[in-house]
């Protein structure tokens, strides 16, 4: 049993998902709770005693030591120091996958630089590209989670110290421990303390507390990391629901702008899904043409979204099915989109 499960801010990360921009220690209730802990006393952390070294990549170095470990460093001296036992709970060849993902993106950026000095039209590659981050973000929060999961119900640890991302959700919804016989006595939820003056430090204090609902930040990130990945793998932004239309607002990248429209019952209103969130539809779609707005739910949508009102105007297409047309947003260069009716296929994201 893990009497205690931390759920933890162990660092804040940059768009390049390798390392942190800002250092972040460990709460004084957490190293109070771990001083308190009797010698022997088993404590599974997110790490691995890999990263302790630069880690080579297909030829690249990569050290993350200093900057992603350095949360997890202080807990390792706490539990050497309290003679408790660690277990490390990251699947180090899960992770080197991850690794190897992103640099897939070094040759296609390169393929990228040559199509546009070259004239040529680069869509193919731009995809690739969408394509290779998403699948990065997949295997940095689910697939290391799965097996994250595993190395607790193998090493039985009493005490479990993991990020939030992975945490939070369990409030919702605890299969994922169940369903492995876990069974979690306290669970707390650490959150970072941002003081409103510059205390000249490198690095961020936390909070530790008990928590009865989860950071909806953190479910909506789990929520557009999965519709993306559906999005270049399926072809779908939801899963085990049947819209009425389907398109993309990315005529260059279409699994980007991948969204699905479900109509009410009156079919002038209702709802748009896509991989920034979800939106509020009005307007109407017909055999000849398709006009209609949306805007998007700013609690559960990303903050990359439009915040205004964004109109699609569209014609039947002569050459593809469905139709063709342009949007436009205030503050937003205008684009192109297509959609068509759903006939149970998935959307090519593929041209």
């Amino acid at each position: 049993m893990a009497e205690r499960l931390y759920g933890v801010e162990h660092g804040v990360s940059t768009a390049s998902w390798i390392s942190s921009d800002k250092l972040v220690a460990p709460s004084r209730e957490l190293m109070m709770d771990l001083f308190s802990l009797p010698p022997g006393t088993k404590v599974g952390i997110e790490s691995a005693p890999e990263f302790a070294q630069p880690i080579d990549v297909n030829g690249n170095s990569i050290d993350i030591s200093q900057t992603n470990q350095f949360y997890w460093h202080r807990i390792q001296r706490m539990c050497e120091r309290r003679g408790l036992q660690v277990e490390y709970l990251e699947d180090f060849p899960t992770y080197r996958k991850y690794l190897e993902k992103l640099f897939e993106l070094k040759p296609l950026r390169e393929d990228l630089i040559n199509e546009l000095r070259s004239g040529g039209v680069p869509e193919k590659v731009m995809q690739q590209m969408h394509k290779v981050e998403v699948e990065a973000k997949y295997i940095f929060l689910f697939e290391r989670e799965e097996k994250i999961f595993d190395r607790i119900q193998e090493t039985q640890p009493q005490v479990v110290i993991i990020g939030r991302g992975h945490t939070d959700p369990l409030l919702l919804d605890p299969t994922p421990i169940t369903s492995r016989n876990i069974e979690i006595g306290v669970q707390k939820t650490e959150e970072i303390f941002l003081p409103p003056w510059d205390t000249g430090r490198s690095y961020e204090r936390a909070s530790i507390a008990l928590r009865q609902q989860p950071d909806e930040e953190v479910l909506l990130t789990r929520e557009l990391t999965l519709r993306n990945y559906r999005a270049v793998t399926e072809g779908r932004v939801m899963e085990g629901v049947t819209p009425d239309y389907i398109g993309s607002w990315d005529t260059q990248v279409p699994a980007r702008g991948l969204f699905e429209i479900y109509m009410d019952e009156n079919g002038m209103t209702g709802v748009i899904e896509d991989c920034l969130g979800t939106a509020k539809f009005s307007g109407f779609i017909d055999d000849e043409v398709a006009f209609f707005t949306k805007k998007y739910d700013p609690k559960k949508s990303s903050k990359l979204a439009v915040q205004g009102n964004v109109a699609y105007n569209a014609r039947k297409s002569p050459i593809r099915e469905g139709f063709l047309g342009d949007f436009m947003a205030e503050g937003v260069e205008p684009g192109m989109f297509r959609i068509k009716k759903f006939d149970g296929n998935p959307y090519p994201v593929e041209f």
